[in-house]
């Protein structure tokens, strides 16, 4: 497995899975962050075997803190540490690119216990609960890690 940059050409092979695990109204979110991504807006990279896209992330840069827009792995290739890997490289990345600030978020719903693990065994602390700000009355919880 290979952690590299999104491309263009990825893009139905990481919709195939999208699709299946981001509800479909987070689609259009989504769809611009890969739009975005290709177009070097903001970062983006594959886990991928070959022409096997196995994962995907986002990330950008808000005021203070770099935020992760999407995360998602293949369901067939969950629970093997590619979500994990994506996030180390991207950790990595934004070190070695000389991140000029050293914080990076991510929000999840407030009722996504498995999502909360995750990124709990990857570093990450719950920093608050806010509403969702697309879906009224859904909570999400906002989890930070330092990068450095």
């Amino acid at each position: 497995m290979m952690i590299r940059e999104v491309s263009k050409s990825d893009g139905g092979k990481i919709f195939e899975f999208l699709q299946d695990g981001i509800g479909s109204e987070y689609l259009d979110q989504v769809t611009q962050e890969f739009m975005d991504a290709i177009s070097g807006r903001l970062y983006g990279f594959v886990a991928a075997n070959g022409d096997n896209i196995l994962g995907y992330i986002t990330c950008q840069r808000d005021v203070q803190t770099y935020r992760i827009g999407t995360i998602a792995v293949r369901s067939s290739s969950r629970g093997k540490g590619i979500g994990t890997t994506l996030i180390n490289h991207l950790i990595d990345y934004l070190n070695r690119e000389g991140a000029d600030v050293n914080t990076l978020n991510v929000v999840t719903d407030a009722d996504a216990g498995d999502n909360i693990r995750f990124y709990s065994r990857c570093g990450f602390k719950i920093s608050g609960y806010v509403n969702d700000e697309f879906i009224p009355g859904i909570g999400q919880v906002h989890l930070t890690r330092t990068l450095r």
